[in-house]
């Protein structure tokens, strides 16, 4: 006499196969819902970020006459940089070339390097090696 029915032993093993499909869905989830709570500045679609609102700009800000928010929308740039570039503007007067950024607290080669192509320094920066003309 057997223990389940041909029937039964097949009801078994669909429920199996199903809990271990859930099993594996819910993992795979949950694995990719940790790699998106790491927030990239610019990342549009990740539903952590989804009602932050963060505008990187694509324009090129004059490092000299820009205000705080316009220094905040550049890459790598909150509003705790933009304040502290600002600050040094108003201590160490206008920014020569480009890779005088990189004299403000907080802002180094890596900061630089996602920014350069965003901002100027005016008309005189014809002489700088990165950076755009306005």
């Amino acid at each position: 006499m057997a223990l389940f029915t041909h029937r039964e032993r097949l009801a078994v093993i669909v429920l199996c196969l199903l809990t271990v499909v859930g099993w594996t869905a819910r993992l795979a989830l949950k694995s990719r819902g940790d790699a998106e709570i790491t927030v990239i500045r610019g990342a549009i679609e990740s539903p952590a970020v989804r009602d932050v609102p963060t505008v990187v700009s694509t324009a090129v800000v004059d490092i000299n006459s820009a205000d705080a928010d316009q220094l905040a929308s550049l890459p790598m740039i909150g509003p705790v940089k933009a304040m502290a570039i600002v600050e040094y503007r108003g201590q160490h007067g206008p920014f020569k070339r480009i890779e005088d950024i990189m004299s403000v607290k907080g802002i180094g080669p890596a900061t630089f390097e996602s920014v350069h192509d965003t901002i100027t320094v005016g008309q005189s920066d014809s002489t700088s090696t990165g950076g755009k003309a306005p």
